[in-house]
């Protein structure tokens, strides 16, 4: 059984969800702490470092990502403290929440795109490389699987995130673009564990073709740029 494992896949993919859940969490605390929230500053977390997000989070952060790397899914979770009532009084609670939530799904968007860039670079050194007639390079084969690996799973992670069903961020930013007492508001907290049921099951099958699109468009985008 464990013959037919490809143990530098399951690391790779692991690697590229840990650098991607902890720069999330990393821009959750980055923004609660620009708005005046004291609280991600208190807790250690202005620093994308994963070990914090393992240790606050072992079982979302090491456990379960390791086990779907074994089967070939990206799953986990984390969470960044914050407290938007503690912010500059400039800032209501509501705006403090929708940009404190929109900052995780960004952050990914960003990565994925740098992502993109690496790979389209290494895409090209790699295309010159054999078209000399040597072998690739030792040390791009890695980074180039890396890269690959950090565009779908940083794409995934942003449209996942923007759903509107609680706990996730699109939640946040969902319900304070809505009234305070909004009744599909009160319609989704009442109903979330389905909510929550079904995305977990579908969500992949549903998000795969925008990941694949967004992926496109933000590699055509790096190629240009590369030249």
């Amino acid at each position: 059984m464990l013959m037919n494992i490809n143990f530098e896949s399951v690391l790779l993919s692991y690697t590229a969800f840990l650098i991607s859940i902890t720069i999330h969490e990393f821009a959750h605390a980055w923004m609660a702490d620009h708005l005046g929230d004291p609280t991600p500053r208190k807790y250690k977390r202005l620093e994308p470092n994963p070990i914090t997000i393992i240790q606050a989070h072992p079982f979302g952060a090491l456990v379960v990502p390791l086990i779907g790397a074994f089967q070939g899914l990206s799953i986990g979770w984390a969470a960044t403290p914050v407290n938007p009532h503690l912010v500059d009084k400039k800032y209501t609670i509501r705006q403090a929440e929708r940009l404190i939530s929109i900052a995780g799904p960004v952050s990914n968007l960003i990565l994925a795109f740098i992502a993109c860039l690496i790979f389209a670079f290494l895409s090209k050194q790699m295309l010159v490389d054999q078209d000399g007639g040597n072998q690739v390079m030792v040390w791009m084969e890695p980074i180039y699987n890396l890269s690959q690996s950090l565009i779908i799973i940083n794409l995934f992670l942003a449209l996942f995130n923007l759903l509107p069903v609680p706990p996730l961020d699109g939640f946040s930013v969902f319900a304070n673009l809505l009234p305070a007492r909004s009744g599909l508001v009160s319609f989704i907290l009442q109903y979330q564990q389905v909510f929550l049921i079904f995305i977990f099951v579908f969500a992949g099958k549903m998000l795969y073709p925008f990941v694949m699109q967004l992926a496109s468009i933000f590699l055509q985008i790096a190629y240009f740029l590369v030249g």
